[in-house]
Order: C-alpha cells, then sequence, then structure tokens
C-alpha cells in the first residue's frame, strides 16, 4: 500500500527526466553527461478534485509529517505505485465549496 492513500484524478501529465551534470567552461562550451542511466519521471501536477474535508485535513497532516521535501513517499498514480519527492512550497489547496476542496503537487520520482 502506498504511503500517500489518496489517488490523483485520471490523466496527470508526466515526462521524463534523466539524472545529467552539465559543466560550462570559461569559452561558453558545455559539456553534459549521464549520471546515471536510469530515466525518472515527473508529473507536473497531481490534480485532486472534489476532495471532502476529513480527506483536506488528512493530506495536511501527511504533509506535515513528511516535511514536503525532505521525505520521500510512495503515491499510486494510474494504478502504478511510484516513489518520489514534492518540490518544497509546491503543495497547493483551494476551497471550491462548502467543505470541498482541491489540491495538488508536482511530485518527482526519485531513484530505487
Amino acid at each position: 500500500m502506498a504511503d500517500f492513500p489518496y489517488s490523483p484524478d485520471f490523466g496527470a501529465r508526466r515526462k521524463p527526466r534523466y539524472n545529467t551534470a552539465t559543466t560550462k567552461y570559461e569559452n561558453e562550451v558545455e559539456d553534459s553527461r549521464l549520471l546515471t542511466s536510469q530515466k525518472l519521471r515527473t508529473w507536473e501536477n497531481l490534480l485532486f478534485s472534489s476532495r471532502k474535508a476529513a480527506e483536506m485535513s488528512a493530506v495536511d497532516t501527511i504533509f506535515d509529517t513528511y516535511k514536503e521535501d525532505l521525505t520521500e513517499f510512495t503515491i499510486e498514480i494510474d494504478e502504478e505505485t511510484v516513489t518520489g519527492k514534492i518540490d518544497k512550497g509546491s503543495f497547493w489547496s483551494a476551497r471550491v465549496g462548502p467543505a470541498v476542496y482541491d489540491y495538488g503537487f508536482p511530485f518527482r520520482e526519485v531513484p530505487s
């Protein structure tokens, strides 16, 4: 079971990311190389729409526990369990009705 028990809305945009290092020299030439050949993924914004107040309260508690970018956690995205982190300060929420909330965050996979 995933550490984060709620699943995002279907259709999250995903893009590949490679672990690379780039060195820029004084003559403006750049040299890039792979640090690992493992392809990682990022999700620009996992969206959770029209969620109840109880879920929003639980999510606040979860993120207080994870301290956002300090701790890796697992989440189920499109029926796959992924381990990763969110970027500091990127979690957002909005009250869209009486006791109804939308929230979301970008998520980046970390090497396992």
